[in-house]
């Protein structure tokens, strides 16, 4: 049956950088929301220009119909057509007019021998009750091709498509993936049913009249690629790359991104050692150049951006061009060169030693960047080169030397071609750290300790301590320790009777024992003696001092009575408990009791003497000031 497709009258014009962007470049984008896409089946690619891609439209998030689009502008433009059956989910063109292409759950294929203007559909050879689900299409010249589906297994042709012949690796067999080196040498991998995890390859020799079991794991493959009958490697769902090079009979395997799992969904080899495989979920393409034992992330913007790729298949027609194609409406295309020089480091902050340097992303095919500072362009004697993977900033965690001139120097690397050779370097200055002392005075208790930058001190003297501002400056502070005083004080008052001592009336000569802290907050004992004086209607008054203080200790005010004293004049001095005269004053007194008043707000708590000069003698007394 002849079915003649209806081509589009217009263009697919989208292109994000076809002037030479990243190595990886998005050159086609469908994705509206995750209801309205196009969901990429296969792609495929006869050359570096001419190739095409099928799929499924994806409308209010059902099915809608199938379509398949051509390239002859190595992705540029693309040109849409409506798929020939109910859907597309492989295709394959040997040469610019000869291809084939498989419908969605259909057990029949569509051939074309005009580019795909034409297309003319062939069945399968199949037995009652199946309906295979077409999994892999594979075609080793014009003529001669295989299919790998679900329940049908294999299936052969020798003109181009047009007939089929049945094949079958195991009756059990869903196969997936097929893969052809020469008309006889083949891979087909799969599992062993419809809910089964337990992963299956087998191999012909003779171009699918037998096949042999290589591989059965509890895991599943997604894909396989041999490069000659003896080197070929399988994709595996649990973030593995196998290679084997005896044809498949022993197999190394090899992680792709640490313990992460990935979803390795395509793989394909340029030679032996350069290969490529396409991730299903969001870490996109990775590469390896040492034949898969190791891989390396390929920068992609939208990756690069944390977003969603769900990646399908990846095709590369050389080791520098290639594609990769998603299940949301993506193709990116693949031009790997040398990475060019180009960002240079932004104007660095000027008030630290530990800046973060940034610069602007590159314009060129690359995967990272290495960073390195020196004393001269080009060195990197202050960093060593640093790989800081995809990031455009860099955290100094060392204080640079300061006033000192030095030189960054970016490097944008690929992983295939290594780094830029030649990339200027920025100059910057760090800042002055002019000498800047610190003295910090204070002091601990006497019998105490004082503890300071984990070191513990008894002693009072100057210690100097090193330290690092946060700047990043070098200086010096010096610890300036004194020893304070912690006294043990007995203080004898008198008091007429009914007269209160700090708020309390007593009717007896009284002791008691108070606690206070000084400014310093160092624990003082007074031991406090009150002598209650009484008149002669009561009883006898008991003989009072010569000098009495009251109230002792004294907050605001300090009462002096005098009794006893020659009439004349009297000189009083108050002395602190270093000696030094803080008060001094001419009395005259005329005999008999008298009193004075001193007012002592804002006088430092602590212990003062005081000492009256009378008559050729001299009366003294202690008192304790608090608060």
């Amino acid at each position: 049956m002849k079915r003649h497709l209806l081509s589009f009258s217009f263009f697919i014009l989208f292109s994000v950088n076809t002037s030479w962007g990243q190595c990886w470049e998005l050159v086609y984008d469908d994705y509206e929301d995750v209801f309205n896409f196009s969901f990429f089946e296969d792609i495929h690619f006869i050359n570096d220009s001419i190739g095409w891609i099928c799929g499924l439209n994806i409308v209010s998030g059902g099915i809608e119909d199938g379509f398949y689009m051509r390239t002859i502008d190595g992705g540029n433009n693309w040109t849409l057509y409506s798929s020939p059956g109910p859907g597309a989910n492989n295709l394959f063109f040997v040469d610019e007019q000869n291809g084939c292409l498989s419908a969605n759950s259909l057990s029949s294929t569509y051939w074309t021998n005009n580019g795909g203007e034409d297309w003319y559909e062939s069945a399968f050879d199949i037995a009652p009750g199946q309906n295979g689900i077409i999994g892999g299409l594979f075609f080793i010249n014009r003529d001669t091709g295989w299919i790998s589906a679900w329940n049908v297994s294999t299936q052969k042709t020798t003109d181009g498509g047009r007939t089929w012949q049945a094949q079958s690796p195991s009756p059990d067999l869903n196969a997936r993936e097929i893969h052809f080196v020469d008309e006889n040498n083949g891979w087909v991998i799969g599992n062993s049913g419809p809910t089964s995890h337990a992963g299956r390859l087998y191999h012909t020799t003779d171009g699918g009249e037998n096949w042999e079991l290589q591989l059965s794991m509890f895991r599943d493959y997604d894909d396989v690629f041999f490069l000659t009958p003896q080197l070929g490697w399988v994709a595996a769902e649990d973030n593995s790359v196998c290679r084997s090079t005896d044809g498949g009979d022993k197999w190394d395997c090899y992680p792709v991104m640490g313990d992460e799992l990935l979803g390795v969904e395509s793989i394909y080899f340029a030679n032996d050692s350069l290969g490529w495989i396409g991730e299903t979920l969001h870490r996109g393409v990775f590469v390896t150049s040492d034949g898969g034992e190791s891989w390396k992330q390929h920068y992609i913007p939208e990756v690069a951006a944390n977003e969603e790729i769900w990646g399908q298949e990846i095709f590369m027609t050389s080791d520098s061009v290639g594609y990769f194609c998603t299940k949301r409406g993506k193709i990116y295309r693949y031009r790997g060169r040398p990475a060019p020089c180009g960002p240079a480091l932004l104007p660095v902050p000027d008030s630290t030693l530990y800046p973060l340097l940034r610069w602007p992303p590159a314009e060129g095919c690359f995967d990272g960047y290495f960073l390195q500072l020196g004393s001269a362009p080009g060195g990197e004697d202050i960093l060593p080169r640093t790989d800081v993977g995809w990031d455009t900033a860099y955290q100094i965690t060392q204080a640079l030397p300061a006033s000192t001139q030095l030189f960054a120097t970016i490097v944008p690397y690929n992983h295939v071609y290594g780094a830029a050779e030649g990339c200027n370097s920025t100059a910057f200055t760090t800042i002055d750290c002019p000498p800047a002392p610190a003295a910090i005075d204070t002091g601990f208790c006497e019998g105490g300790a004082f503890h300071f930058m984990h070191a513990v001190f008894k002693e009072p003297g100057a210690y100097p301590f090193p330290f690092t501002d946060a700047q990043g400056c070098d200086s010096t502070i010096t610890l300036q320790l004194a020893a304070w005083p912690v006294y043990n004080l007995t203080v004898d008052t008198a008091l007429q009777a009914g007269t209160p001592f700090q708020g309390v009336v007593y009717e007896q000569d009284t002791s008691f024992i108070q606690h206070y802290a000084s400014a310093h907050g160092c624990d003082s004992t007074v031991a406090v003696n009150i002598n209650i004086l009484v008149n002669a209607e009561s009883r006898p008054a008991k003989p009072a001092p010569a000098l009495r203080l009251f109230p002792n200790p004294a907050t605001d005010v300090l009462h002096l009575e005098f009794d006893g004293f020659p009439a004349g004049l009297a000189r009083l001095s108050i002395r602190s408990s270093t000696g030094r005269l803080v008060w001094r004053e001419s009395l005259s007194l005329h005999g008999g009791r008298a009193r004075h008043r001193i007012d002592l707000a804002g006088w430092p708590p602590g212990v003062y003497f005081v000492a009256v000069q009378a008559g050729g003698s001299t009366q003294s007394g202690r008192l304790v000031k608090l608060r």
